[in-house]
């Protein structure tokens, strides 16, 4: 059983993964410019976040936010 903890591990942040967060959000109803702007987020920051251009304990929160709203990791 995969825990949140082993799907974080074996998720490499990447522009492929800022693509499946992007249609991720978007099946869900929405754009990754408006979910920012709905939560108070930079999209430059949230780009660099889920791409690893930062690896912070915040980016990787933010990551992590990111990626269960866009449904890519589970608890969205």
């Amino acid at each position: 059983m995969n825990t949140e903890r082993d799907q974080r591990q074996t998720i490499q942040p990447s522009s492929l993964l800022w693509k499946l967060a992007r249609h991720g959000l978007e099946f869900r109803g929405t754009t990754m410019t408006r979910w920012c702007e709905q939560n108070g987020i930079d999209r430059r920051n949230a780009w660099r976040a889920v791409t690893g251009q930062r690896d912070g304990a915040k980016a990787r929160l933010l990551r992590d936010r990111i990626l269960k709203e866009a449904g890519v990791i589970d608890g969205g």
